[in-house]
């Protein structure tokens, strides 16, 4: 039992020292060593809304954490250096005023997680930096930006890529583009998404980072207790405010 308990207490010092002695990387704005923190700061707020751990505080040696418009896609190795993943899909509803999320996690299979794990390390898609820092990496104002967060046992990564689709004769640009497409394959993302779809229960919600709503055919029954419980989500946050 002594033993136990002694082992118990190793792993949770030696995790908690992870999390302490890790050094954080972000993107440097282009041109300058000052941090781009814009989408650092917008992520902080949907782990917490998404219940998702920091990766700066993982206790794991090997925890990547990667966001393509409505989905996140979590992969770590556990403490018995086992490969396990989550695949989050959310929506957040359009309309005036505040707005709601809605989210379902999903397990990654272990076949799938080994396969995104080979992705990552035929690819080194982990060595290529944020697109600020790649001279040829264009950007524009629609588009897509794609969020990688990495950690292992010293250091914790965060980088961005805007829309490598478009950007022509960037040698990372097709390979962020190779990887992507794979991960949406092999993780199933489309049948996910379409599964997913039915349970979103706002009428129009944004699709990635704002860029459009899409509109779902309701009945007007069905409009109708959506606007009900509108409503009552604001009164509760009027509520709130009363009471601060």
């Amino acid at each position: 039992m002594n033993y136990l308990i002694s082992l118990l207490l190793i792993c949770y010092i030696s995790q908690a020292g992870l999390a302490q002695n890790r050094k954080i990387h972000l993107p440097k704005s282009r041109g300058s060593d000052t941090p781009e923190t814009f989408w650092y700061s917008l992520l902080q707020e949907r782990i917490k809304k998404f219940e998702l751990s920091h990766l700066q505080d993982s206790p794991h040696q090997f925890h990547l954490r990667l966001w393509t418009g409505n989905e996140i896609l979590d992969i770590w190795k556990n403490q018995q250096n086992i490969l396990e993943g989550s695949l989050i899909m959310w929506a957040k509803e359009y309309a005036d005023g505040p707005s709601r999320h809605f989210f379902k996690k999903y397990q990654v299979s272990s076949n799938q997680v080994a396969q995104v794990k080979n992705l990552i390390d035929s690819t080194q898609v982990l060595t290529i930096p944020s697109d600020s820092e790649i001279a040829k990496w264009r950007f524009g104002c629609d588009g897509i930006t794609y969020k990688i967060e990495f950690s292992d046992a010293k250091n914790y990564y965060f980088k961005t890529y805007w829309t490598p689709s478009i950007q022509k004769d960037v040698a990372e640009a097709k390979i962020m583009r190779y990887f992507i497409q794979k991960i949406r394959e092999k993780v199933n993302y489309e049948l996910l998404w379409r599964a997913f779809t039915p349970h979103i229960p706002y009428p129009s919600y944004i699709i990635g980072d704002g860029s459009y709503a899409s509109v779902a055919v309701w009945s007007q029954e069905k409009i109708n207790l959506y606007r009900q419980k509108r409503r009552e989500y604001l009164k509760s946050l009027k509520k709130k405010k009363r009471k601060k």
